[in-house]
């Protein structure tokens, strides 16, 4: 349903955002602003804002923005239209009135939800009477207890034709309401319609809300050339590809925990949910639609995908790693657990527990990890063609994200990593420690200069906005802190040098501020770095100092390659010798001709 402009506004004129976020966020008035704990993740120090005069909320910590029906989408899971819903009758403003026959529509999908509540309510009652004592044992046998069977409101449906159909028609459901629901399936005459669940475990499947929507079968006991599991078919109530079963019961978790786990079947859900991992969920037997990876960034920003230890759960952590690419964008991605051989979920936790099943979810790979194993594949990467080959497959890859700085870090990584792997055997260090050694002395001083700049002079932020925004420190912990002063600076422009630093250290930069702010640090950076000294000799301080080092990563990314073809003379060491060394020349002639056209 749409709404106008002038409803919406309406709704943010009438609902005061300080009372709606203050139903779920302690606020304190500070100023003009209220200031609390940011309910989107977890903080000791506050630093979510609520600006009322504006209309939005900003948490410095994660990032969160919007207005009041953001608010309500994000902490409440609630889609736009149910926002508007809830915020209308906050403020007194009657909904939109739809048309006569969106109503007529809306009444017919309220009568189908209705239709399978009751079927939910006999299939329970089947499994937990006389028909349903094997399903039942079943069920116990794979670890399930009799409160999680009720809790997700598993049913069973006998075998014999009929049985579901009799008990929905003596309670008023027609026929055609039964085919339109999914539950029924049309034959040609004279034959009549008929069940499409029997002999089978019901799990209900719920939307956002809670409601019943559809069913999961999964077929109990031995039938030869029968299905497995079947879903309920498309129907104006139950889109497979946008929907994850288990989302209503695991979105409180999910969102408190800011993590969500997803795995590839029912019984597993339930399993986790047994556990105490309440923040499980499930796509619906396929692969993981780019509709879902999205319903799942409305819980968590990394999902951990928790796929089954053989081929097809590696086939299908691959496609969705795949999937997602176009979609990354700063902060939101997918995180891969890798299961024992053999072992799903279910079986892990009944087999081993939950500590096992912990420490997979620990150790759980990010999304860049997984794309490389999959550039890699079987093929070695020990010769320079095959590393050219490695580098294409990766470059394929990186070119399908869509975010341009997401796209810049992943070429970043990937360009380490095939880096390390030019290296002699004897030489090589795995990529994560790689990655994670500090730099050379030069280029970490002038990196720490460069933050300490801007730190003690926020008023110079406008003129090395783009610069400062632009770079990329290998250092991981400075790195963070540099993103972490742009991210501080896009939310609000005007900050001084003592709302900085506190802003930091309550996102928890305190380490990796305390080196910036000694007295021996100071003395070997050099005086324009001090709060004190003048805001132009600070300016010049830091545009040499990134002149500087320019100039040292260049120096080190040539001996770095002068190093490679001592360690193995190829022809592909020795042209990325001269390519460094053409682009360090370059760069020197454009730094003296920038300096000659100074002085004129």
């Amino acid at each position: 349903m749409s709404f106008s402009a002038q409803f919406l506004d309406e709704i943010r004129d009438r609902v005061p955002l300080a009372d709606v976020v203050g139903r779920r966020v302690q606020l304190k008035r500070r100023g003009r602003e209220h200031l609390g704990l940011c309910p989107f993740h977890k903080e000791k120090t506050p630093s979510f804002t609520v600006n009322e005069d504006k209309g939005f909320y900003h948490c410095f910590g994660c990032g969160a923005h919007g207005d009041v029906i953001n608010f309500e989408m994000q902490t409440g899971g609630l889609s736009f239209p149910e926002a508007v819903e809830k915020l209308a009758g906050l403020a007194g403003l009657a909904m939109p009135k739809p048309d006569p026959e969106a109503a007529s529509r809306a009444r017919e999908a309220d009568r189908l939800v209705t239709l399978l509540e009751a079927a939910a309510k006999w299939a329970e009652s089947e499994l937990f009477g006389p028909r349903g004592a094997g399903p039942l044992d079943y069920l116990k046998g794979r670890g399930l207890d009799e409160a999680t069977l009720r809790a997700f409101r598993v049913g069973f449906a006998p075998e014999g034709r009929g049985l579901m159909k009799k008990a929905l028609t003596d309670q008023g459901f027609s026929e055609k309401e039964m085919i339109e629901a999914g539950l029924l399936v049309t034959v040609d005459p004279p034959k009549e319609p008929y069940e499409r669940f029997r002999r089978r475990i019901l799990f209900p499947i719920t939307d956002r809300r809670g409601r019943i929507i559809a069913f999961g079968g999964r077929i109990f006991g031995e039938a030869e050339g029968l299905a497995k599991y079947v879903n309920s078919p498309e129907t104006r109530l139950f889109n497979k590809g946008s929907v994850l079963y288990g989302f209503a019961a695991a979105r409180e978790m999910a969102r408190r925990r800011r993590e969500v786990i997803v795995t590839e079947g029912y019984l597993d859900v339930l399993a986790l949910h047994r556990a105490g991992l309440r923040n499980a969920v499930a796509p619906l037997g396929t692969a993981l639609t780019e509709n879902q990876i999205r319903e799942l960034w409305r819980l968590a920003p990394e999902p951990v995908l928790c796929f089954d230890g053989d081929a097809a759960g590696a086939r299908a952590a691959t496609r969705a790693a795949e999937r997602a690419l176009p979609m990354l964008t700063a902060g939101h991605s997918l995180r891969f657990a890798a299961m024992p051989a053999g072992e799903d979920p279910a079986s892990l936790l009944q087999g081993s527990g939950a500590e096992a099943m912990g420490r997979c979810l620990e150790q759980a790979r990010p999304l860049a990890d997984l794309l490389w194993d999959a550039g890699l594949g079987e093929r070695p990467a020990d010769t320079p063609e095959r590393r050219a080959a490695l580098e294409r497959r990766l470059e394929e890859m990186v070119r399908r994200i869509r975010d341009r700085s997401v796209q810049a870090h992943y070429r970043s990584d990937f360009r380490a990593r095939l880096w390390d792997r030019a290296k002699p055997a004897k030489n090589r260090r795995p990529v994560e420690e790689k990655l994670s050694t500090p730099p050379p002395d030069p280029l970490k001083k002038c990196q720490q200069i460069l933050v300490a700049v801007v730190l003690n002079h926020p008023d110079l932020y406008d003129e090395v906005a783009e610069r400062f925004g632009s770079l990329t420190f290998p250092l991981p912990d400075l790195d963070r802190l540099r993103q972490a002063i742009v991210e501080a600076f896009g939310a609000r422009a005007e900050l001084d040098s003592e709302a900085l630093i506190r802003h930091l250290e309550g996102r928890g930069f305190s380490e990796a501020l305390a080196p910036l702010q000694t007295s021996d640090f100071y003395a070997a950076a050099g005086a324009f770095v001090r709060p004190e000294a003048p805001s132009e000799q600070a300016l010049d301080g830091w545009e040499e100092t990134l002149h500087r080092l320019h100039r040292a990563a260049r120096e080190a990314d040539l001996q770095a390659a002068k190093q490679a073809m001592a360690d193995e003379l190829t022809e592909e060491a020795w042209q990325r010798m001269k390519v460094h060394k053409r682009s360090d020349e370059s760069a020197a002639e454009d730094l003296a001709g920038g300096k000659a056209a100074t002085r004129d």
